[in-house]
């Protein structure tokens, strides 16, 4: 609806990590918000990706080296 005056409301939060390199290790971050309006149920989505590289034995502790917003 184009004329709407949205309420969004907090749905879930999806999270996902992975690694990838041979020598060197890069973790990969992402993140999905997902909101809907309460009035027309418009779904709105917010995502935010990072990869991180990761010092030697940094792959054993993945969250330690995630971003803030993660």
């Amino acid at each position: 609806m184009e004329n709407c005056d949205h309420e969004w409301i907090f749905q879930e939060t999806q999270k996902k990590t992975s690694v990838s390199g041979y020598e060197h290790y890069y973790a990969h971050y992402h993140r999905i918000d997902l909101y809907y309006c309460k009035k027309c149920c418009e779904q709105r989505k917010i995502e935010q990706k990072e990869g991180v590289s990761l010092p030697f034995g940094g792959i054993r502790n993945l969250p330690k080296f995630a971003p803030v917003w993660y």
